[in-house]
């Protein structure tokens, strides 16, 4: 099921926001205070939004690819987010 170029940035949008929230949540409850997670102003953090949307467009209704993709991009974005961070704006999070 290939999506539109619309269907992708709403797609890329929401897992934004719901990665933020979920971090955001997980984190709050594990240090029982508030923690905001993230770098930019606001509830999202792209690094999400952009994994998923690759994981999406690259399986496409093939469940074993879906779970194979996933464990690799996730790491991937994960792991080159970090370094950038690290690099550009010195900060490690």
């Amino acid at each position: 099921m290939p999506y539109s170029l619309s269907e992708i940035i709403v797609l890329f949008f929401i897992y934004s926001v719901v990665g933020w929230l979920w971090k955001t949540f997980y984190c709050s409850l594990k240090d029982n205070h508030y923690d905001y997670r993230g770098f930019l102003f606001g509830t999202y953090c792209p690094i999400y939004g952009f994994a998923v949307m690759t994981i999406l467009i690259c399986t496409q209704d093939n469940r074993i690819l879906l779970f194979i993709v996933g464990i690799v991009v996730a790491t991937v974005f994960e792991y080159v987010a970090s370094l950038f961070l690290e690099k550009v704006f010195h900060m490690v999070l």
